[in-house]
């Protein structure tokens, strides 16, 4: 099933991160769109405070697969800090979500929905992609409530973001079947999870030390040309 999620808060998501901005107490799922990948109807919607849905509930506990764009950073964080402590939805195994953003990556295509949308032909309602008005609907200090029109609204840039990725998703190129590509989308998800160790006061000596070695050379440049060239960046 293809998936996407809509929050309400009141945290600045590009800010703060998508870990913080989804675990903070006041952010909500105001809804959500779920498709059965090739089914002719159109995206069911859920909105914050109903039961869930009894078919999508099945799926994931007959361990069907949940697809979205950037859904590991984002969407599946959503589900279980969010929706399975609140709403009671079943958890689902990380190993369950099937990220085409990801696929899109590995066939170097862009990185954004809509310009991979784009990219391999998929149509789309511009309207609907207006961000200024989802971060306006979205933002808990400017819309306490998501109520009428921009509920609506927001209900079908949902439905078509689903059908989007969907639609993405069956024109992309398979994943590689080899040896040790065919392994590379697990130990990424892996190492995303888990993030990396880094030795933070080399990083910062390295950054001192670029940052001297610049002004050197800046300088040299400045003096051999006679002020003609002031840095090497020009």
């Amino acid at each position: 099933m293809s998936f996407d999620v809509e929050t309400h808060a009141f945290a600045n998501l590009k800010v703060v991160g998508s870990n913080a901005y989804l675990n903070h107490p006041d952010t909500d799922v105001a809804l959500f769109a779920y498709h059965l990948i090739g089914d002719s109807g159109e995206p069911k919607v859920w909105f914050m405070g109903e039961p869930p849905p009894a078919d999508l509930v099945a799926h994931v506990q007959n361990g069907g697969m949940l697809s979205g764009w950037n859904c590991l950073s984002f969407d599946a964080t959503a589900w279980e800090v969010i929706l399975v402590p609140r709403f009671g939805f079943p958890s689902v195994g990380r190993d369950k979500w099937l990220d085409t953003m990801h696929q899109a990556a590995a066939a170097n295509l862009p990185r954004s929905l809509d310009g991979c949308a784009k990219a391999v032909g998929v149509p789309y309602v511009g309207d609907l992609k207006d961000n200024n008005n989802l971060r306006r609907i979205t933002n808990k200090t400017l819309t306490p409530v998501i109520q009428g029109d921009d509920l609506a609204w927001l209900a079908s840039r949902c439905r078509q973001d689903c059908i989007m990725e969907e639609e993405t998703l069956k024109r992309l190129p398979p994943w590689f079947d080899m040896p040790p590509w065919n392994r590379m989308r697990e130990i990424d998800r892996i190492i995303n999870d888990r993030g990396v160790l880094m030795d933070v006061e080399l990083v910062r000596g390295l950054e001192h030390a670029a940052t001297v070695e610049t002004k050197r050379i800046d300088a040299q440049m400045k003096e051999l040309t006679n002020g003609a060239v002031p840095s090497t960046s020009v």
